[in-house]
């Protein structure tokens, strides 16, 4: 008896051990899933696709897409500009993609998990926005930014570009304006008194999505950039201490090397302070990647 208790008690212990090996090994096999559906739940809370356009050329498509946006979304870059120069400029990493192809830029869209900026070239666009409109494509992108100037025929077009969008199916709430090459601190010169095409057509269309804080200056610092030879990521992320380096070269004659150093101290102080300002234009775009 107390042998065959023994042995009912082993067995008992056995069938329990058993149990605890099945409910481990179920514990194990459906781990990876459950990790699996964390990382696509969260893969897809980051996704977020950006169309950058405008139906005018250099009002600064590129300059928003390649030094507001695409810095601080990170993710993959697409122009799409057969004429113009495109955010490459700027020291970005551009993928370049011709209007026609929207088919293989959408399947890039769809199997990516990071943030997409599309830099859409005004001498492309009636070809890309045909391309939408046939694969009915306004809605895959989150938001649309619309850059314009102060030039009449800007605003006017920047209206336009919205009017087309939304006959696509682009929600109101999904488009953003970026106001460039405003003048900044003149009294007599409000935003509004410099954008009066795009505020006369909110004031007649309220829901209208256009912010007067959204806005970047006039700026010296792409002539700055020309001159001295560099990227605005290169005088951005340059330290040099330039003082020293023209007064030395001022000192021994050398007015060539002190003209190339102060052009390249100019462009690095102007980076930084436009910096600033594209770091506003951000927050003020207020967009909301979904992580």
């Amino acid at each position: 008896m107390p042998s065959g208790g023994a042995g009912g008690h082993a067995q008992s212990q056995t069938r329990s051990n058993s149990t605890k090996r099945e409910r481990k090994m179920s514990e194990v096999q459906q781990r990876p899933n459950e990790v699996t559906a964390q990382a696509v739940a969260k893969t897809l809370a980051g996704k977020i696709a950006i169309l950058v356009t405008g139906q005018v050329g250099m009002t600064g498509k590129s300059t928003v897409s390649a030094n507001v946006l695409h810095p601080r979304l990170g993710g993959r870059l697409f122009s799409v500009d057969s004429v113009n120069q495109d955010a490459k400029q700027y020291g970005a990493e551009v993928e370049a993609i011709f209007a026609a192809d929207l088919h293989e830029m959408r399947v890039e869209m769809l199997r990516t998990s990071e943030p997409i900026v599309v830099d859409l070239g005004a001498s492309d666009f009636t070809t890309f926005v045909q391309q939408m409109a046939a694969a009915n494509m306004a809605r895959p992108f989150n938001y649309v930014v619309i850059v314009t100037d102060t030039s009449r025929r800007g605003q006017e077009e920047a209206i336009g570009t919205y009017e087309t969008l939304c006959r696509l199916g682009m929600p109101t709430d999904r488009f953003r304006f970026v106001l460039n090459k405003a003048t900044i601190g003149a009294r007599d010169r409000a935003i509004h008194q410099q954008f009066p095409v795009l505020f006369a057509y909110k004031r007649a269309n309220p829901n209208f999505p256009l912010n007067e804080n959204c806005y970047l200056p006039d700026h010296g610092l792409f002539r700055a950039l020309h001159e001295s030879g560099q990227t605005f990521k290169e005088a951005l992320n340059d330290r040099t201490g330039y003082d020293p380096l023209i007064t030395t070269a001022d000192l021994e004659g050398d007015d060539a090397t002190a003209i190339t150093l102060s052009r390249k101290a100019l462009a690095q102080a102007l980076a930084a302070s436009m910096e600033e300002y594209f770091e506003h234009a951000y927050k003020e775009l207020d967009i909301q990647p979904k992580r």
